[in-house]
């Protein structure tokens, strides 16, 4: 069933010696998807600050999911990042002394609806 719906996108072929082969749009396709992982994993480890394998794995988890848009304003600010830019490094810090937790009784900007802690979207 997949390799129909491959074949169905065009991004494989059968060869001769009935060898799966990518198309060049399967070859752009894998580009695409590896440089979303790549940015991804940078930027869940340059600059969330997670560990190198859970960065990873987050990012195989998306990778396929990540628009292109959305994938070079993630890469525009991972370059902040590894260029050190004053701002990226102000950020960094700033993200790194802001605690996991909500910050008192009254519900912030962010769960002005639903707060989040509430929902597990913060658990481990």
């Amino acid at each position: 069933t997949q390799i129909r719906a491959l074949k169905k996108h065009g991004w494989i072929d059968l060869g001769d010696d009935r060898r799966l082969l990518l198309t060049p749009a399967g070859r752009s396709l894998v580009s695409r998807i590896a440089g979303h992982r790549a940015t991804l994993t940078a930027f869940f480890r340059d600059v969330l600050a997670l560990d190198p394998c859970l960065a990873e794995t987050e990012a195989c988890k998306i990778e396929h999911l990540l628009s292109g848009p959305a994938c070079a304003a993630l890469l525009r600010l991972v370059r902040l990042f590894h260029e050190r830019h004053p701002a990226a490094l102000e950020l960094a810090r700033a993200l790194r002394a802001e605690p996991a937790s909500c910050p008192g009784e009254d519900r912030c900007e962010l769960c002005a609806e639903l707060c989040l802690l509430d929902t597990g979207v913060l658990a481990p």
